[in-house]
């Protein structure tokens, strides 16, 4: 892709701000600072959100870089700081669906701590944190996530219709999953909380939303 700038080199991962100048470097001058802080603070943080763990995490790097520089380069010049808003709504409703299971997923352990050692990968890094701050830290972060989840809803039905109906179902997802890490209760479930319920053999009714 000729517009994009190429990476600094050697076998480490750009550093998120790196990547963020370039990208925005598609973006016009006048949108330029707009672009890079929505692609440093929103964008690239969740689309590395995995950098860690991951065996090859300057290839991964490489990928996430390019598949935004495509989507930026495919956008007319005019129309690429409303691509980078688009990202960042796409970005901010995958993090927030992230943040609801892992919260599900630590309610349910700090209610029942011998369910523990079953939870396998659902007992991500955000979840062992949180089940160690206890029920009522989390059923309080629950309700404050909740609240950006319905903000993210408003604020995508206005500017990104077409977005909103594409994550529909993983914004019902992430509301019924901070449900239950308000309320502690996990009844009907959909999604990965069913899997992760369905694991503990503790699974009930199955919401199919379509």
């Amino acid at each position: 892709m000729s517009e994009l700038p190429e990476l600094p080199g050697g076998d480490e991962p750009p550093s998120v701000d790196a990547l963020a100048e370039r990208l925005a470097s598609l973006v016009g001058k006048e949108d330029h600072e707009q672009a890079r802080t929505l692609l440093a603070d929103r964008i690239l943080p969740t689309a590395l959100s995995g950098l860690s763990e991951h065996p090859r995490p300057r290839r991964l790097a490489e990928v996430v870089y390019e598949d935004l520089g495509e989507r930026l380069a495919d956008a007319d010049p005019g129309d690429r700081m409303a691509e980078v808003e688009r990202l960042a709504d796409e970005a901010e409703i995958r993090a927030l669906s992230a943040k609801a299971q892992s919260l599900a997923v630590a309610r349910y352990l700090s209610d029942d701590p011998n369910a523990v050692d079953r939870a396998g990968p659902f007992l991500d890094a955000e979840a062992e944190a949180w089940r160690g701050r206890g029920a009522e830290a989390i059923a309080e972060e629950a309700a404050s996530s909740l609240d950006a989840l319905e903000q993210w809803a408003e604020d995508a039905r206005e500017a990104h219709p077409e977005l909103f109906e594409t994550r529909r179902t993983d914004y019902l997802h992430a509301k019924m999953a901070l449900g239950s890490a308000r309320t502690g209760t996990f009844g009907t479930a959909a999604g990965p909380l069913y899997d992760f319920l369905e694991m503990m053999g503790t699974a009930r009714d199955r919401l199919d939303i379509h």
